[in-house]
């Protein structure tokens, strides 16, 4: 039995209103009447609503099911990709505490005769403390110290390019999104030059 159906897009996560024998329903009760000091609570609700359009199927990365029932699962793996979500990497940031991770991405492309390797950089894999400038915030993403924790020690890996994508001035604040991504871009061109450096000297 499905806990809901698609609908509207003015409902949570776009799902119908639940039938008389769901589990579960989400109601928002839009009334700041008894604020203490400024209004505007009503309008929350609907935020609620609306920001949950951005969680797609719904598939809860922990739990791993979805209140949709047409909910399809992370086709990635099932290409052979590998996946460490921002969950998996919480409370890791020093070079020690990601060598697992560091460590298996290199494993991997060793048994593949390293290839030459693209990187592609979403800004969103940030959590929106660290990114607010972007169209789909993440909440309980990654720190800007873990992602340059891991451009540092993928530095030797055999780059042939990359890419910062999804930085969205408007929503940002402070600059904090910009500055962000100019300075992982900055880390990873600062790494190519070190590699190059190094691979000339062990020539001469």
């Amino acid at each position: 039995m499905s806990h809901f159906a698609f609908h509207s897009n003015a409902s949570f996560m776009k799902l119908a209103p639940p039938q008389a024998d769901a589990p579960y329903a989400v109601a928002g009760v839009a009334w700041d009447g008894s604020v203490t000091n400024r209004p505007g609570a009503r309008f929350g609700p609907r935020a609620i609503r609306e920001a949950s359009h951005m969680l797609c199927d719904g598939i809860h990365p922990h739990f791993d099911v979805s209140p949709a029932e047409r909910a399809t699962r992370d086709y990635v793996r099932d290409q052979g990709g590998l996946i460490h979500t921002a969950r998996d990497l919480r409370g890791q940031c020093s070079p020690a505490q990601l060598a697992p991770t560091v460590d298996t991405v290199r494993q991997r492309l060793a048994a593949h005769g390293h290839p030459p390797v693209y990187l592609s950089l979403d800004i969103d894999c940030l959590d929106p403390a660290f990114a607010p400038g972007t169209g789909t915030p993440e909440p309980g993403g990654l720190s800007t110290a873990q992602v340059f924790t891991l451009l540092e020690e993928w530095a030797d890996l055999n780059f042939v390019g990359m890419d910062c994508v999804e930085v969205a001035p408007p929503y940002d604040h402070a600059d904090l999104t910009s500055y962000a991504a100019a300075q992982f871009v900055w880390t990873y061109l600062s790494g190519r030059i070190a590699r190059g450096a190094q691979r000339d000297s062990r020539a001469a």
